[in-house]
């Protein structure tokens, strides 16, 4: 029973803390279709979809300057200094 408990915690702890966005290698399948050999399957490769309303609500906070800044990455060598 505590082999299982412990078992569990650490498959958990191995669990990512935030989920990837929305459409997240959509572009990367859909190259992988279009490189296939067979060519009946390239005409019907669909394109990586497009959300449009984050698209306009982008374009909109760029033209009014509410850009969200970038965060900057966090490295084990970044914290030791």
């Amino acid at each position: 029973m505590r082999l299982t408990i412990l078992f569990a915690l650490l498959l958990a702890a191995c669990q990512p803390l935030d989920a990837p966005p929305p459409g997240f290698g959509e572009a990367v399948r859909h190259n992988m279709k279009v490189q296939m050999v067979n060519p009946a399957t390239t005409a019907a490769a669909e394109e990586p979809g497009n959300d449009g309303a984050r698209a306009g609500r982008a374009m909109q906070r760029y033209q009014e300057f509410k850009v969200f800044p970038p965060v900057s990455p966090v490295s084990a060598t970044a914290e030791q200094k």
